[in-house]
C-alpha cells in the first residue's frame, strides 16, 4: 500500500513537471510574458507616381483641403501644399535650417515642423508664419541622425515624431515636453510617421528597411508592409482603401501605393 502512494505521488509530481515546461516554453525567458504571434509582411504595389517640383521631398501629411498634402523641402527648408498630382499649390512663408518632417492639426488650425539641425519642432499658422518652437532635450544621437518625421494624434492631440537612428525612437510630446519616448528596433531606420484615427494606431516607414509598419500607439510591431521604393520620407495611409502615400527625397516624386 505505501508503495503504491508513492508511485502515485512520483506520476504527480512527473505530470506538475511536464506542465511546468510546457508553461516556460510558451513564455519568453526574459519577461516571462507570452510569446508574440509571428509578424505578417504584405508586399505593396505602385500603383500611380507623379513627379514633384519641390526639392528633396523630406515630409508629408494631409493638408486641410480634400486631396491635397503638405510637404517639406529639405532644400530649400520650407513648406508647400500640393496636390495629390504633385503640382504646388502654395509656397509657405516660413523657413527653417533643415526641416525634415511636417503634420497638421485641424483643431487650431495647426502646422507643426520638425528640424534636425536645430532640434526643435515649430508650431506654425496656415500661412506658415511661426507661432512657437520648442527645442527638444532627449537621448543623444548623432546630428544628422535626428528629427525626422511629426504626426498629430487626432483624439487628445499629442504629438508624436521620429527620431531617425542612433537610436530609433518615437517621441510623444504634449504641452511643452516630451512626456514618453520609446526605443524602436524593427526598422535599419525610421523616416516617415503617420497616425491613424480609426483604429488609433501609428504607422511608420523606414527608408533603409524599404517597408512600412503598422504599430500600436505606444510603438509595438503589427504588421509590415514591403515596397521597392527609394529614400521614402514621408507617409499618409488611407485605411479605408488600404493606399500608402509617400513621397522619394531621391527621386522627387509623389508615389501611391496598394496592398496586394
Amino acid at each position: 500500500m505505501k508503495q503504491l502512494r508513492t508511485r502515485s505521488i512520483f506520476y504527480r509530481f512527473i505530470v506538475l513537471m511536464v506542465l511546468s515546461v510546457l508553461f516556460e516554453l510558451s513564455c519568453t525567458k526574459q519577461t516571462g510574458e507570452p510569446t508574440s504571434p509571428a509578424i505578417t509582411t504584405v508586399n505593396l504595389k505602385n500603383i500611380a507616381d507623379f513627379p514633384l517640383e519641390v526639392k528633396e521631398p523630406s515630409g508629408l501629411c494631409q493638408a486641410w483641403n480634400t486631396n491635397e498634402f503638405l510637404v517639406v523641402s529639405d532644400h530649400s527648408n520650407t513648406v508647400f501644399r500640393i496636390s495629390n498630382t504633385g503640382e504646388t499649390i502654395e509656397e509657405l512663408v516660413f523657413t527653417g535650417q533643415d526641416l525634415e518632417g511636417v503634420g497638421y492639426q485641424e483643431t487650431g488650425k495647426i502646422i507643426w515642423v520638425v528640424d534636425e539641425k536645430q532640434n526643435k519642432l515649430f508650431k506654425l499658422n496656415k500661412k506658415g508664419e511661426e507661432e512657437l518652437e520648442y527645442s527638444l532635450s532627449y537621448q543623444a544621437h548623432p546630428s544628422n541622425k535626428g528629427l525626422e518625421a511629426v504626426t498629430v494624434n487626432t483624439k487628445n492631440n499629442h504629438i508624436f515624431m521620429l527620431n531617425e537612428a542612433l537610436p530609433g525612437l518615437l517621441l510623444e510630446f504634449f504641452d511643452g515636453d516630451i512626456i514618453r519616448s520609446t526605443n524602436l528596433d524593427f526598422a535599419k531606420d525610421y523616416s516617415g510617421l503617420f497616425y491613424e484615427v480609426k483604429n488609433n494606431e501609428l504607422w511608420i516607414a523606414s527608408d533603409e528597411s524599404q517597408s512600412i509598419y503598422q504599430c500600436s500607439i505606444d510603438g509595438k510591431l503589427i504588421k509590415i508592409y514591403h515596397h521597392n521604393l527609394n529614400k521614402i520620407e514621408g507617409l499618409v495611409v488611407d485605411i479605408d482603401k488600404m493606399e500608402f502615400w509617400v513621397c522619394s527625397d531621391s527621386e522627387e516624386k509623389l508615389y501611391l501605393l496598394k496592398a496586394q
